[in-house]
């Protein structure tokens, strides 16, 4: 084996391993993902392989790391004596992953590979839930009820989560296999990701994997010859989907829900809602501080009569705990930071790459996903790892659809 080899290629082959363990185990086991970020990190320190970064436009990498940042300056703003880290410790990915990923000597098609590895902690963790569900209804005292399986499927996750998960899985699945040949093959695993998708009954989730399912059968149909067929093939698989989601009456149960404004999930929402924007208006400058945001958020609830059953709920709005936490300018800044990476693929062409940073955007209307470790991993990863791919002057995998409605653009023009 070449010394070249050895100091250059195999340290870099392990620290894109170590990534795609980091990518595997986010949905698995947290201490698993946070020692191989670590390995990761020490294996690259230690090859000394500190270079200029690859894409040089790639700054906006950096946005999440800025959020901590200002995370950190509002947490010294409203310390006190008995002020928690704690905070920041849950948050610490939005500081080094960014960071490392800017600096990383790794090209974009490697950092592609971490998608595999999220894919197959997704299937994994699927097949374990499925499992546990199994042994858990064949206990002599349990009797198997339909409704009871979302809660049942997602034992170690919230359900909603665990649906984004299988929708950025299912997204990454289309994202690498679109252009080659097993792209039909790969559709057994998206379907069998949108069954989980519709049993685990998450509205959000799965109003976005429909999102993702059509953009990505636009950029096929575009790519293709024999367009009939493909369109053929498509809706039977979107008629199948229809069927599942027709057969199962819990999940038309919660969409009717929010329109009539109430149910599982509704009524709890709109009125954390409230507690939240009257907070901002109360302090629409500096907010409460990242630390006081849970323990303000009580008295509100207190002051509105609230019941105490609800004292444990956050702002499930990713803007609004923002705002609680840091004022205005935090929902500011978590707009900016999301679309400006939208606007960006948007004037480059590359629409499909836009599609993670929506699948965030929209999720953060109903959820504060940056409070679990599942989700600061899942955000950190997607949006540098989009970024970089999008600032590539040559497409790793070109989107089909973009690069001919632009064709056909310049030729109107």
């Amino acid at each position: 084996m070449s010394s070249v080899y050895k100091t250059k290629v195999l340290p870099q082959h392990w620290v894109v391993t170590l990534l795609g363990m980091f990518a595997f185990f986010i949905p698995l086991h947290r201490t698993a993902a946070m020692v191989s970020l670590i390995l990761a990190i020490v294996v690259y320190l230690v090859t000394k392989q500190f270079k200029e970064p690859i894409i040089s436009r790639s700054a906006i990498v950096l946005a999440p790391t800025l959020l901590y940042v200002l995370y950190f300056f509002n947490l010294l703003f409203h310390y006190s004596p008995a002020t928690s880290w704690f905070p920041l410790e849950k948050k610490i990915l939005l500081l080094l992953f960014p960071v490392f990923v800017y600096f990383v000597n790794v090209s974009s098609r490697q950092l592609l590979q971490l998608l595999i590895f999220f894919i197959a902690g997704c299937a994994i963790f699927t097949f374990l839930s499925i499992y546990n569900a199994y042994v858990f209804y064949n206990l002599p005292t349990q009797h198997f009820e339909l409704v009871h399986l979302p809660h049942q499927l997602a034992i170690d996750l919230h359900a909603p989560y665990l649906s984004l998960l299988l929708t950025l899985a299912n997204f990454s699945i289309l994202y690498i296999v679109r252009s080659q040949k097993r792209f039909y093959l790969s559709l057994l695993l998206v379907f069998y990701f949108t069954v989980l998708i519709i049993i685990i009954s998450s509205r959000t989730a799965f109003i976005l994997n429909l999102l993702v399912l059509f953009a990505f059968l636009f950029d096929r149909a575009v790519s293709l010859k024999r367009e009939k067929v493909f369109y053929i093939s498509s809706v039977i698989f979107l008629f199948g989907v229809f069927l599942l989601f027709m057969s199962y009456g819990h999940m038309q149960e919660r969409f009717m829900s929010v329109f009539r404004g109430s149910g599982e999930g509704v009524s709890e929402r709109l009125l954390v809602y409230k507690a939240a924007i009257a907070i901002i208006s109360d302090f629409p400058l500096s907010g409460v501080g990242v630390q006081h945001v849970q323990d303000v958020l009580v008295q509100y609830y207190m002051q509105f009569d609230y019941a105490p059953s609800m004292y444990v709920l956050n702002p499930h709005n990713e803007y609004l705990y923002s705002g609680v936490a840091m004022g205005v300018l935090g929902i500011c800044f978590m707009l900016a930071m999301l679309l400006t990476p939208i606007y960006l693929c948007f004037k480059n062409g590359r629409f499909l790459l836009m599609l993670p940073y929506i699948i965030f955007a929209v999720a953060f209307l109903t959820e504060v996903l940056l409070e679990r470790f599942w989700g600061v991993a899942s955000f950190v990863l997607f949006y540098t790892l989009f970024i970089r791919l999008s600032s590539e002057s040559k497409p790793i995998l070109q989107d089909t659809a973009s690069e001919k409605l632009l064709i056909n653009v310049a030729k109107y023009q």
